[in-house]
């Protein structure tokens, strides 16, 4: 069957369902993974509209049904994984589904901020569709403990819904507060008529080279915040940017900035670089680590990253 017969099969046999239902019933239906995201979105606004006109808080509901689930060991948790991939069945896919759910859930609520916060549940269905796909991909010979793994997709679904529905991501101030100390010291050096050192600018900052091909990007065009202040007769010359508000205002202008070059990357791009940087506020990890979660060698990971900062410049030089 393709996607359409499985949400006409939705529409015909289930009445009446919950948003923490959805699971069950895709897996009771055996909808195939490149089916997950229409048929998931068909459930979800079902169960959405239905829990809305019965008075209905969809996300108190949800999050009241989820806490019931039981958690899996780590011993568990592999023994059910081997016995998943050596025998698939619905059952075993539906306890991996629902021991992992509050996991959505924490790395959902990540990428919430006061402009976006009533999105939650939004993000919660669309990495919940990462979950399952991390299911059936997880090898479970390999070291990783399947939330390690299961994150990036889940991030990954999170992220690309954000990338397409807003213009609002919640950024780490890592490159910020780079950023920062990079216009300081490039600024000191060019009022004192001296030269600026690559090296000097990645021992100060301690970035590489492709980092820091990053940041002179970001600080070759001015942002549109800085060339007001600079602007004579416009009032602004006593501001400074050190000025808690006009900070605010500055960091807002970069995460613009970088959100609109990163939408020139791919998926894994983005993830490399965010796992490198915590541009979205994750922990910094290792290549090898990195490696170990996308499935491919650390070298492999660090040519991506290399490549990736590339794009990532040229693009911020261009806007």
């Amino acid at each position: 069957m393709d996607c359409k017969a499985y949400m006409k099969l939705l529409q015909q046999e289930y009445r009446n369902y919950s948003v923490d239902e959805i699971p069950d019933i895709i897996n009771e239906m055996g909808v195939p993974p490149e089916c997950f995201q229409a048929v998931f979105n068909a459930a979800y606004d079902t169960a959405k509209t239905g829990l809305t006109r019965a008075g209905l808080d969809a996300l108190d509901h949800y999050m009241a049904e989820v806490n019931n689930y039981p958690l899996l060991g780590e011993e568990e948790e592999k023994k059910a994984f081997t016995q998943y991939h050596r025998h698939p069945d619905r059952g075993m896919r539906n306890l991996l589904i629902k021991t992992n759910l509050r996991l959505v859930i924490n790395i959902a609520r990540k990428y919430i901020n006061r402009d976006n916060k009533s999105m939650l549940l939004d993000l919660i269905e669309e990495g919940n569709i990462g979950l399952m796909i991390a299911i059936e991909k997880f090898d479970p010979s390999r070291e990783n403990r399947f939330a390690t793994y299961a994150a990036y997709w889940i991030k990954h679904y999170i992220q690309e819904y954000l990338y397409k529905n807003t213009s609002i991501l919640k950024f780490s101030d890592r490159v910020f507060h780079k950023y920062l100390r990079y216009k300081k010291i490039v600024n000191h050096k060019n009022s004192t008529n001296s030269q600026v050192s690559e090296e000097e600018l990645k021992k100060e900052l301690n970035v590489d080279s492709y980092s820091l091909m990053v940041l002179s990007s970001l600080f070759y065009r001015p942002l549109q915040l800085e060339e007001e202040a600079d602007s004579p007769g416009n009032g602004t010359e006593n501001v400074s940017v050190e000025d808690e508000s006009e900070e605010m205002l500055m960091k807002n202008a970069v995460h613009q900035r970088l959100l609109q070059a990163l939408t020139e990357l791919n998926e894994r791009e983005r993830a490399i670089l965010d796992y490198r940087y915590g541009i979205y506020g994750e922990e910094v990890i290792s290549l090898r680590e990195i490696g170990d979660i996308l499935g491919i060698s650390k070298q492999r990971v660090s040519q991506i990253e290399k490549n990736a900062l590339k794009k990532l410049a040229n693009k911020l030089k261009k806007e």
